[in-house]
């Protein structure tokens, strides 16, 4: 995909063009899913260039396992994704795990709980671990 004149708001930037790459897959099985997802960036531009983020990429990969018990859906999930954006402050690593609860078919309730380590030393301070609750409707 080329972004030509796309890739920024204002013209003589530094910021020419940009060619995104990017690839999704999903496999199931029964009550087995997996998913992937690679992206990567490539941009042109003297400025971008210089500031050494003409390239950047990031990528996930995720099982998931849903029960049926009685009446009610339940699953589990797990995620490991890496990105190496720019600037250093968007290059990280995380693991995700999480539960989700299908009470009817089209009401969802989500726990997940994750564990971010960034890349660079100087950003290691902004670690985190943390959870999430969520509620999602789909009509």
């Amino acid at each position: 995909m080329n972004a030509a004149g796309l890739g920024s708001q204002q013209s003589g930037d530094g910021l020419d063009a940009g060619q995104l790459l990017a690839t999704h897959a999903i496999y199931q099985r029964g009550l087995f899913t997996l998913r992937a997802l690679y992206a990567g960036w490539h941009f042109q531009g003297n400025a971008i260039e210089a500031a050494g983020a003409d390239e950047q990429k990031g990528w996930y990969v995720e099982p998931s396992l849903k029960f049926r018990p009685g009446n009610y859906d339940i699953g589990v999930y797990a995620r490991y994704e890496d990105v190496d954006a720019y600037p250093a402050r968007n290059q990280f690593d995380e693991w995700q795990t999480g539960v989700n609860y299908w009470p009817v078919s089209n009401v969802v309730l989500k726990f997940d709980y994750r564990d971010r380590n960034y890349a660079q030393i100087e950003q290691q301070g902004r670690d985190f671990t943390g959870f999430d609750l969520g509620i999602g409707y789909m009509f």
